[in-house]
Protein backbone atom coordinates (compact mmCIF):
# COMPACT_ATOMS: atom_id res chain seq x y z
CA UNK A 1 0.00 0.00 0.00
CA UNK A 2 1.33 3.42 -0.89
CA UNK A 3 1.61 6.12 1.75
CA UNK A 4 -1.91 7.40 2.39
CA UNK A 5 -3.54 9.79 4.82
CA UNK A 6 -6.84 9.09 6.54
CA UNK A 7 -8.91 11.86 8.07
CA UNK A 8 -11.03 11.61 11.21
CA UNK A 9 -13.76 13.96 12.42
CA UNK A 10 -15.43 14.21 15.79
CA UNK A 11 -19.06 15.15 15.18
CA UNK A 12 -19.57 16.47 18.72
CA UNK A 13 -16.56 18.79 18.88
CA UNK A 14 -16.17 19.36 15.12
CA UNK A 15 -12.42 18.66 15.44
CA UNK A 16 -10.48 17.05 12.58
CA UNK A 17 -7.42 14.83 12.83
CA UNK A 18 -5.34 13.24 10.10
CA UNK A 19 -3.06 10.22 10.27
CA UNK A 20 -0.65 8.73 7.81
CA UNK A 21 -0.96 5.03 7.17
CA UNK A 22 2.25 3.11 7.65
CA UNK A 23 5.65 3.52 9.28
CA UNK A 24 6.11 6.63 11.43
CA UNK A 25 9.69 7.92 11.36
CA UNK A 26 8.93 10.67 13.88
CA UNK A 27 7.92 8.10 16.50
CA UNK A 28 10.95 5.98 15.62
CA UNK A 29 13.34 8.77 16.53
CA UNK A 30 11.39 10.68 19.19
CA UNK A 31 8.76 8.29 20.59
CA UNK A 32 10.80 7.12 23.55
CA UNK A 33 12.86 10.27 24.01
CA UNK A 34 11.85 13.28 26.10
CA UNK A 35 10.26 10.91 28.64
CA UNK A 36 7.60 9.82 26.15
CA UNK A 37 6.18 13.33 25.63
CA UNK A 38 5.14 12.67 22.03
CA UNK A 39 3.41 9.45 23.02
CA UNK A 40 1.35 11.33 25.61
CA UNK A 41 0.44 13.96 23.02
CA UNK A 42 -0.86 11.23 20.68
CA UNK A 43 -3.03 9.72 23.40
CA UNK A 44 -0.80 6.68 23.87
CA UNK A 45 -0.67 7.08 27.65
CA UNK A 46 0.39 3.54 28.57
CA UNK A 47 3.30 3.71 26.12
CA UNK A 48 4.17 7.16 27.47
CA UNK A 49 4.34 5.76 31.00
CA UNK A 50 6.59 2.91 29.77
CA UNK A 51 8.88 5.46 28.07
CA UNK A 52 8.96 7.65 31.18
CA UNK A 53 9.85 4.71 33.45
CA UNK A 54 12.60 3.49 31.10
CA UNK A 55 14.03 7.00 30.82
CA UNK A 56 14.01 7.44 34.61
CA UNK A 57 15.76 4.09 35.10
CA UNK A 58 18.32 4.96 32.43
CA UNK A 59 19.02 8.39 33.94
CA UNK A 60 19.20 6.87 37.41
CA UNK A 61 21.78 4.35 36.24
CA UNK A 62 23.73 6.93 34.27
CA UNK A 63 23.85 9.64 36.92
CA UNK A 64 23.12 7.73 40.12
CA UNK A 65 26.67 6.54 40.62
CA UNK A 66 25.75 2.87 40.59
CA UNK A 67 28.67 0.55 39.91
CA UNK A 68 28.77 -2.09 37.17
CA UNK A 69 25.73 -0.79 35.31
CA UNK A 70 27.07 -0.89 31.75
CA UNK A 71 25.30 -4.16 30.99
CA UNK A 72 22.03 -2.91 32.50
CA UNK A 73 22.25 0.38 30.60
CA UNK A 74 22.92 -1.50 27.38
CA UNK A 75 19.96 -3.79 28.00
CA UNK A 76 17.63 -0.85 28.68
CA UNK A 77 18.86 0.90 25.54
CA UNK A 78 18.21 -2.25 23.50
CA UNK A 79 14.71 -2.48 24.99
CA UNK A 80 14.07 1.18 24.13
CA UNK A 81 15.30 0.67 20.55
CA UNK A 82 13.06 -2.38 20.14
CA UNK A 83 10.05 -0.52 21.55
CA UNK A 84 10.81 2.48 19.34
CA UNK A 85 10.68 0.25 16.27
CA UNK A 86 7.40 -1.30 17.47
CA UNK A 87 5.87 2.14 18.09
CA UNK A 88 7.07 3.36 14.68
CA UNK A 89 5.28 0.44 13.03
CA UNK A 90 2.10 0.42 15.17
CA UNK A 91 1.89 4.02 16.43
CA UNK A 92 -0.52 5.36 13.82
CA UNK A 93 -2.78 2.33 14.26
CA UNK A 94 -2.81 2.76 18.04
CA UNK A 95 -3.54 6.47 17.65
CA UNK A 96 -6.39 5.74 15.23
CA UNK A 97 -7.96 3.31 17.68
CA UNK A 98 -7.62 5.91 20.46
CA UNK A 99 -9.31 8.53 18.25
CA UNK A 100 -12.17 6.15 17.46
CA UNK A 101 -12.64 5.48 21.18
CA UNK A 102 -12.84 9.25 21.71
CA UNK A 103 -15.72 9.55 19.23
CA UNK A 104 -13.89 10.27 15.99
CA UNK A 105 -15.05 8.69 12.74
CA UNK A 106 -13.49 8.30 9.31
CA UNK A 107 -14.48 11.21 7.07
CA UNK A 108 -14.85 9.05 3.94
CA UNK A 109 -15.67 5.57 5.30
CA UNK A 110 -16.52 4.19 1.84
CA UNK A 111 -13.29 5.23 0.13
CA UNK A 112 -10.86 2.58 -1.01
CA UNK A 113 -8.06 4.00 1.17
CA UNK A 114 -10.18 3.89 4.33
CA UNK A 115 -11.47 0.39 3.61
CA UNK A 116 -7.91 -0.90 3.08
CA UNK A 117 -6.69 0.96 6.17
CA UNK A 118 -9.49 -0.46 8.32
CA UNK A 119 -8.61 -3.94 7.10
CA UNK A 120 -4.91 -3.43 7.79
CA UNK A 121 -5.53 -1.95 11.26
CA UNK A 122 -8.29 -4.51 12.05
CA UNK A 123 -10.91 -1.82 12.68
CA UNK A 124 -14.56 -2.59 12.01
Amino acid sequence: MARHIVIFKNSKTNKWESLKVGFNFFLLFFGFSFFGLFLYLRGLYIWGIVATILNLILFGLAYGGLADTEAVRGLILLIMIGLSIYIAVKGNELTAKWLINKGYEFVEPESEVVIETKRKWKIE
